[in-house]
């Protein structure tokens, strides 16, 4: 399961434990996500100090296949995440004026009305 079906498969059963016998990041990612929602959705403190915060358990053994499998793929996750970041940070930033133009737009703007003046 994953995305909507398995948000509203989760909304539907309200888990407070969840095991997990095949660790699917998919499907981990969907349980962060619903846990953290529902965590949000509560209005008062008193709401989420009665709800129980939601216990997620996988289960693997030691120096299988399924372990190594999971572990490369929470590796891969990781470092598409620091190469995000590292783009995102040398990415050069658009440069706004108050009117809310580029410099690009203004350079084609002036040239164009002082062509014709």
């Amino acid at each position: 399961l994953e995305g909507v079906q398995a948000h509203l498969m989760l909304q539907d059963l309200a888990p407070t434990h969840i095991i997990l016998y095949d660790a699917d990041l998919a499907f981990v990612r969907a349980i962060e996500i619903y846990s953290c929602l529902r965590n949000n959705n509560s209005n008062s403190q008193e709401q989420q100090q009665q709800q129980q915060q939601l216990r997620l358990y996988l289960t693997l053994f030691e120096a299988s296949a399924e372990e190594k499998t999971f572990l490369k793929s929470v590796e891969r996750e990781q470092s598409s995440f620091e190469r995000l970041i590292h783009h995102k940070k040398t990415m050069p930033l658009p440069v706004y004026t108050l009117s809310g133009t580029t410099q690009e737009m203004q350079l084609a703007n002036n040239s164009a009305s002082s062509t014709y003046a």
